[in-house]
């Protein structure tokens, strides 16, 4: 790359064109005091660590909404099934059934 510089910049002088630095900004950046740097880096820290928390909040919500519904939705079908047993017990044992007479609750043997 700096070949490639350095080749476009001898061009351009031969043109008289002025060939303006175009170097990655972390290049071009002055150098701050340390005391600046570390406030600078405490407070991304810091806003990092807001984030992180927030998502971790917001995880936390979700949980608990899927959690609630599953159980919710669990207890519909284990009402479902007690009703559904419910009513073939009583389906079985009504009078004349097989069941209840293989249990000789009709008086019968």
């Amino acid at each position: 790359m700096t070949r490639t510089r350095d080749e476009v910049a001898k061009r351009a002088k031969a043109l008289e064109l002025r060939h303006p630095d175009r170097r990655p900004a972390h290049q071009a950046r002055p150098d701050y005091p340390q005391a600046n740097t570390e406030a600078v880096y405490q407070r991304m820290k810091t806003a990092r660590q807001q984030q992180a928390a927030q998502y971790r909040a917001e995880g936390r919500q979700q949980a608990l909404q899927i959690v609630g519904k599953a159980n919710k939705d669990g207890e519909e079908i284990r009402g479902d099934a007690d009703a559904q047993a419910r009513q073939d017990l009583r389906r079985q044992l009504r009078p004349g059934s097989q069941l209840r007479r293989l249990l000789s609750l009709d008086g019968r043997l």
